[in-house]
């Protein structure tokens, strides 16, 4: 009998290509190459957002909106984004589109680091806060990469050697 309980295998698993497309997302030149609309605001090397709510719907855009129009993202491709927040109250949401609220990738509700994996419906990175709810938070160290699928089989041996396993 020879187990094989310490390894690990993983198909298709989901690799970084390229450099990161996302400009300025730890925020050091202000709020360059970004739009920032009815509460972002970019202060202390972060997209902050102070929002008193207000609702609305999206044809009037009375949300809060961070934006930033990416050539380098293609529909249909996949990509992974990262950042970190830090959350006093409320929340805002990343979307694959800014065509629909109904497209969130992300909901960002609390102060910590987040990692999200997203197939482009367009060439936009957009954050927004869209309740009628207040909200104070910032944003900061965004990146964005595209993925792949690497198909080939990935084993792990977690003890390095089989010398371990139980036998």
């Amino acid at each position: 009998y020879f187990s094989y309980a310490n390894r690990l295998i993983d198909v298709n698993q989901a690799l970084e290509v390229g450099s990161n497309l996302a400009f300025n997302g730890d925020f050091e030149n202000g709020s360059t190459n970004w739009g920032m609309y009815n509460g972002f605001a970019a202060i202390n090397g972060t997209a902050d957002l102070w929002y008193q709510g207000g609702g609305g719907n999206w044809a009037n855009s009375n949300y809060a909106l961070l934006l930033q129009d990416m050539d380098a993202l293609v529909p249909g491709n996949r990509y992974r984004i990262t950042l970190d927040a830090n959350v006093v109250s409320g929340s805002v949401k990343f979307l694959d589109s800014y065509s629909s609220l109904a497209d969130i990738v992300l909901l960002i509700d609390s102060t910590g680091s987040y990692t999200a994996d997203f197939t482009a419906a367009s060439d936009l990175l957009c954050f927004v806060a869209d309740s009628v709810s207040f909200a104070d938070l910032s944003l900061d160290n965004i990146t964005v990469f595209e993925i792949i699928n690497d198909n080939a089989i990935n084993t792990d041996d977690t003890y390095g050697s089989c010398s371990e396993c139980i036998q």
